[in-house]
């Protein structure tokens, strides 16, 4: 009897270890359950918030860029970035973003980030957009600013030739230096009378500096040579524009005899709308005693209006239908 009851409790004993062990598996498994789940959870989130920080990061990239291809002078006259200019050297994104979606940090050509207001725009070379999705996750790109044509380039270098053939025919060749910024021009010519390498002489300017303060690559010069004759002898002369590539005017045109004087011409182009500097380009060419001036718009690369003239000292300028890219 005794034997019997031994043997019950030992049964007992063993059937109790067998239903904790496999109370302790279970626990096991719904513990490891749970911290799988709520893991998945938790990256889902942090997948989502990082997804929604890049997005944020690379709105704030395109409104800086856009931003900077419409703005001229310096970044506090920029009212997009005066506005949300932070102490901390950062431009807080536009209030429709939402509350702190994204920090620009405006980049200058040494890499270093622009601190200074009164920076010109033109010297942000790249842009660094932190973008922000509740309060861990960040994301941050960077993109380099791409220059308008001819912008950021401070000079413009404009070569031609005066001279007049015959017994004492003189054969000049003239260089001007203009300042893109502010359209003035520095200007030199050579001696006809050395040989066989000129010298170099001060030349009078033809263009002054414009009041106020543009940014580079807004003013070119573009040249044309042409011919007239007098008795015997034939002269070269040259015909030149100041071109405001913002608006595609010629806002000032002279020629250039081959006595080395300027003096005052007519234009081919007045102003169109203000644009992004570099839109547009004039290009001037004599083709059978003629004038041919045309006006691009470099963003579309359509010829946006020609215009002739016979080449002389005030060509009288009309305009021309047949356009090469209409």
């Amino acid at each position: 009897m005794v034997e019997i009851t031994n043997k019950k409790k030992s049964r007992l004993g063993s059937a109790l270890l067998l239903a904790v062990i496999l109370l302790f598996v279970v626990l096991s498994l719904v513990m490891t359950l749970t911290y799988v789940t709520v893991m998945e959870q938790k990256m889902s989130l942090k997948s989502k918030s990082s997804v929604g920080a890049f997005f944020n990061a690379e709105s704030g990239v395109e409104w800086a860029l856009n931003t900077i291809a419409s703005g001229s002078g310096n970044i506090d006259s920029v009212t997009a970035f005066s506005s949300q200019w932070k102490t901390d050297g950062y431009v807080a994104c536009p209030p429709d973003f939402g509350e702190e979606t994204c920090k620009v940090y405006l980049i200058d050509d040494q890499g270093r980030v622009i601190t200074v207001g009164t920076t010109d725009v033109s010297a942000i070379t790249a842009v660094r957009s932190v973008g922000s999705k509740g309060e861990e996750t960040e994301r941050a790109i960077e993109a380099s600013v791409a220059a308008a044509s001819g912008a950021g380039m401070p000079y413009d270098v404009e070569c031609s030739t005066v001279s007049i053939s015959g017994m004492f025919g003189t054969n000049d060749t003239f260089c001007c230096m203009m300042t893109t910024k502010d359209g003035s021009a520095q200007c030199k010519s050579t001696d006809s009378l050395t040989y066989p390498l000129p010298n170099w002489e001060t030349l009078t300017n033809p263009f002054s500096g414009l009041v106020g303060t543009g940014n580079d690559g807004q003013y070119v010069m573009s040249c044309q040579n042409y011919t007239s004759t007098f008795m015997t002898y034939t002269y070269s002369n040259s015909y030149c524009c100041r071109v405001d590539t913002t608006t595609g005017a010629t806002d000032i045109c002279k020629t250039l005899d081959p006595q080395l004087s300027w003096s005052s011409s007519t234009k081919p182009f007045t102003a169109l709308s203000s644009s992004v500097i570099g839109t547009y380009k004039v290009g001037i060419q004599n083709h059978n005693k003629y004038f041919l001036a045309c006006r691009t718009n470099t963003s579309t690369g359509k010829t946006e209006s020609c215009k002739s003239a016979s080449a002389s000292a005030s060509p009288s300028w009309s305009t021309y239908s047949d356009k090469p890219f209409p």
